[in-house]
């Protein structure tokens, strides 16, 4: 069980995420990636900051 923090989320929502990163996620099945509601929240906030309400 992975339990993926808010750093993490906000690589893989970049435009250009990093490759090995990706690639190593990549081999972690699905339902083995978890995380935390206030991660969410976090990146909801960010959005809000930088005026990117679209990012929604």
């Amino acid at each position: 069980m992975y339990l993926l923090d808010t750093n993490i989320l906000s690589e893989l929502i970049k435009k250009n995420p990093h490759p090995n990163f990706v690639y190593k996620l990549k081999s972690v099945p699905s339902e083995a990636l978890f995380s935390a509601s206030i991660c969410v929240m976090e990146l909801r906030y960010g959005a809000i900051k930088r005026g990117n309400i679209e990012d929604l």
